[in-house]
């Protein structure tokens, strides 16, 4: 009761100074005001990854009608995201609460990236934080505002990030008298000691910034060429590449080959004279360059050839049921979907012939209850989620309750068997990036179809938030 009394006089001050839309009645209000105390109550008692994650949602829904709340809601998950020990799970939140807390004042949000940096991998976070904010000014704010944040983001020492880019297409658009200022203010930004992620985005921004100052675009290739030539790419030499430019491809057998292309690409274009100088490194790529333009050099995609066409070993392929075939009869899809030699894809073959508008009734109830049956036999995952949902929904459609009831329930366990977060000890996103998600997407999922999750006699603490929150953006007239 105590904490729902300083809710209340919080938002007595909060009201104040936003004051309710005028179709909000009294009892709105107070329906309102008690569902952030039971959202409170609620995510303060989640496991730490789903509890944050909880109070960032809330923050978000509340923000342009309660700021303060917002703002509390923000401060409570940065609370508890500080003392979280596996530092990806820490700086994912403490990104995500930068960027709400950006959306509320940005100079705050600044500087919580320079407090939290050294804290949380230093020169990653950084930039990633930077990241945060530059998106919400660029949405928000003044062009002033926006070239002075990005200025104030290289001075701190975040280079590649893709906003700077954002903000030089849009004076190369929009302010063309400034791109030589904004581009001078990047290339003085570059790192001393550059990673790899910092060259290239070099490389990008001398291929944006095209003709617009020659003499500047000159000083970024010499500067980007002297850092490829300089660093050190370890396992990423063997990296291959392929570069579609002028209708034509050019595959690269490194991640250096690549980057020189693309500086001899550049060069070339902006001058003879700068691509002589560097004959004996830039010189390979004459024949292929040698007839660009710039819309070409700006245009030029980038494929790697290391990563493309992969499949992960514990990926089944279902792709290839053919459950209906042409004019397969009723029987011979049950026949079919029965035939299949993995749970997954029986229970994947299942739920087509589930969908099936000349299934019978009475056969279509002896049909989930075998789905239902396989279900659990299928590895934990989002198939079987999604699965198990659809039955869900489709059995208290029917009305058999005490089948959806017995699906639903199936549904929580396999949630629980994916997520394995039921308590404080659950505070690392390692093999848990979609717990979050999986729940909001079920929220949501009950909420479109109406279906009341006590009616299913299903009982979950982090469930029950999140429909809250659905019930609380509903109130404030948000979608």
């Amino acid at each position: 009761m105590g904490r729902l009394w300083a809710v209340l006089a919080l938002c007595a001050v909060v009201t104040a100074q936003e004051p309710p839309k005028p179709s909000e009645d009294g009892e709105g209000q107070k329906r309102i005001l008690a569902l952030i105390e039971e959202i409170t109550t609620l995510a303060a008692s989640e496991p730490p990854i789903l509890g944050i994650d909880t109070q960032l949602d809330a923050a978000e829904v509340v923000r342009e009608r309660y700021a303060a709340l917002a703002r509390r809601f923000v401060e409570d998950a940065i609370s508890r995201a500080q003392p979280l020990a596996d530092p990806p799970t820490r700086s994912r939140f403490l990104l995500r609460s930068i960027r709400v807390l950006a959306t509320l004042d940005l100079n705050a949000a600044e500087q919580a990236v320079l407090l939290y940096a050294g804290q949380n991998g230093g020169a990653e976070f950084l930039k990633d934080g930077w990241q945060q904010v530059l998106n919400v000014a660029l949405q928000k704010s003044s062009w002033e505002e926006q070239t002075a944040a990005m200025r104030r983001a290289l001075a701190a020492g975040a280079f590649a990030v893709f906003e700077h880019r954002t903000l030089l297409e849009r004076a190369r658009d929009k302010h063309r008298d400034e791109v030589g200022s904004l581009f001078a203010s990047i290339l003085q930004g570059f790192p001393a000691k550059p990673d790899e992620a910092d060259i290239r985005f070099l490389v990008r921004l001398v291929r944006l910034a095209g003709e617009t100052d020659i003499a500047l675009t000159r000083q970024a290739l010499e500067t980007a060429l002297k850092a490829v030539k300089d660093h050190q790419f370890g396992k990423r030499e063997n990296v291959k590449l392929r570069y579609e430019i002028a209708g034509k491809n050019q595959d690269m057998k490194s991640v250096r080959e690549a980057l020189l292309f693309q500086i001899a690409a550049a060069a070339k274009v902006v001058g003879p004279d700068l691509f002589d100088t560097y004959q004996k490194d830039l010189g390979h790529w004459l024949k292929q360059v040698e007839s660009l333009e710039w819309k070409d050099v700006a245009d030029m995609r980038e494929q790697d050839l290391g990563e493309s066409g992969k499949k992960k070993d514990d990926e089944e392929d279902t792709t290839d049921l053919d459950v209906f075939g042409e004019n397969r009869s009723l029987a011979a899809a049950i026949d079919y979907a029965r035939a299949q030699k993995t749970p997954l894809r029986k229970f994947a073959a299942l739920m087509e012939v589930l969908d099936r508008d000349d299934l019978p009734l009475p056969r279509k109830m002896a049909l989930a209850q075998e789905a239902i049956d396989v279900s659990i036999k299928v590895k934990p995952g989002d198939e079987r989620l999604i699965g198990q949902a659809m039955l869900t929904r489709m059995l208290h459609e029917l009305g058999d309750l005490p089948r959806a009831g017995v699906a639903a329930q199936l549904l929580a366990e396999s949630y629980r068997l994916v997520c394995r977060c039921e308590d404080a000890s659950c505070d690392s996103i390692k093999g848990r990036d979609e717990c979050a998600e999986n729940v909001q997407a079920f929220a949501e999922y009950l909420r479109d179809n109406k279906i009341d999750p006590q009616s299913i006699g299903l009982h979950h603490r982090s469930l029950e938030v999140r429909l809250k929150i659905l019930d609380l953006q509903e109130l404030l007239g948000k979608n």
